[in-house]
């Protein structure tokens, strides 16, 4: 979700800067999860062919900037790859803030994730 709403506020604003998701433990091929679908079709979004992809070093490498949603996933990133260090931050790191995983969680949870990744988004977006 975060992917999707961050490049529709890059096109939005004319800025040609490309943006790819990848988890650390995804399961690789998978759909994006139904409720993430829903959340997204709302704002005009199509999250129907996404498909899920593990992080890769060579995406490490190549990123001029690497945006995670939890602190325990930049521990991870730079454990496993130094090369992301200065390059990997929260998605809420100006308000300090993380972005919990909604999976398997009620629908409100969606809603307050999609709330967090926006504001994320706004703070980021003027920084790109």
């Amino acid at each position: 979700m975060a992917a999707a709403i961050l490049e529709q506020e890059l096109k939005r604003l004319g800025r040609d800067i490309e943006v790819r998701s990848a988890g650390l433990a995804a399961l690789a091929g998978a759909p994006a999860d139904p409720l993430a679908n829903e959340r997204m079709a709302e704002r005009g979004l199509d999250l129907s062919g996404h498909r899920a992809t593990a992080v890769r070093r060579d995406q490490v490498r190549a990123a001029d900037l690497i945006l995670v949603m939890e602190h325990a996933q930049r521990r991870w990133l730079l454990n496993a790859d130094p090369a992301a260090a200065g390059k990997t931050f929260l998605l809420g790191h100006w308000r300090r803030a993380e972005v919990p995983d909604p999976y398997l969680q009620p629908p409100a949870a969606y809603d307050e994730v999609v709330e967090l990744i926006d504001a994320g988004v706004a703070d980021w977006i003027g920084r790109l």
